[in-house]
């Protein structure tokens, strides 16, 4: 039986995260800071590498959960 969801559209659903969001934000964060001559976390590169690996084999959304 066909069940309606409460969100007609991935990108409204509050569970959901989109990749490409989370990595442009990233590597914002993580340009500002080596422009800045800031020191970057290897865990914040990681996940930026991570991100983009998902990205590239087509994964969107992300749980919060």
């Amino acid at each position: 039986m066909y069940r309606p969801t409460k969100y007609p559209t991935l990108d409204k659903d509050p569970r959901l995260e989109s990749v490409t969001n989370r990595l442009t934000n990233l590597r914002t964060l993580i340009d500002e800071a080596d422009w800045d001559g800031k020191p970057v976390d290897a865990m914040t590169r990681n996940e930026a590498k991570r991100l983009t690996q998902m990205t590239n084999a087509g994964t969107l959304w992300l749980p919060k959960f």
